[in-house]
């Protein structure tokens, strides 16, 4: 037992010792027994489920629920998108959004005809990006601003499971404002009437 920061401990297993339900259960149990433990839940495994999300906005999916390791097939469909079945998804609307960056590579927002849409460059024709602010840098080293504008309105031309994974808004554009720099560090200019909500509505 060893503490990981001021609100975690962590349980580790003696070299080649199995880790079963019944480890799980006698570590829950030691942890419980220290007089600075006052709280103890088990902590489900996060997965990317982008391509449920969508169908799950727009009034649920007729899908069975996942299980703990995962989810059966659920295809898109009419039935269970009702908002885009109605025409509505995202046409003529320019989101912006500030966050770590973008990977223009991704299949998800790459334009075979156009490049990088970089400030000041403003793009009617890119398909996904008006403009990309590089404020911070031009990259997504974390991948959390290409994981957010993809759940946006991340879309392929395709079929497959990646365009199963596509955004709520795919007919959309979006204003992007880099706010992460090549170290990781995340930044926002002094005057943010001016250089961060100014730059999204001018």
């Amino acid at each position: 037992v060893r503490f990981a920061g001021r609100r975690k401990l962590v349980v580790t297993p003696a070299a080649g010792e199995e880790v079963t339900w019944d480890w799980v259960t006698w570590a829950a149990h030691v942890l419980v027994s220290r007089a600075e433990v006052t709280w103890v839940e088990p902590k489900r495994r996060q997965r990317v489920r982008n391509q449920f999300a969508a169908m799950t906005v727009q009034g649920g999916p007729t899908c069975p629920p996942c299980g703990p390791h995962s989810c059966a097939p659920c295809p898109r469909t009419p039935a269970n998108t009702p908002i885009w079945s109605a025409g509505l998804e995202g046409q003529g609307e320019i989101i912006a959004v500030g966050d770590t960056g973008v990977d223009f590579d991704s299949c998800l927002f790459w334009d075979p005809t156009t490049g990088p849409p970089y400030d000041p460059q403003v793009s009617t024709t890119h398909r996904k990006f008006v403009s990309y602010h590089t404020y911070g840098d031009a990259g997504d080293g974390d991948g959390h601003g290409t994981h957010v504008v993809g759940s946006i309105l991340g879309s392929t031309d395709g079929e497959g499971p990646v365009a199963q994974a596509g955004g709520m808004a795919p007919r959309s554009k979006v204003a992007f404002f880099d706010i992460e720099d090549g170290s990781g560090a995340l930044g926002l200019p002094d005057d943010m009437e001016e250089d961060y909500w100014g730059w999204a509505y001018g």
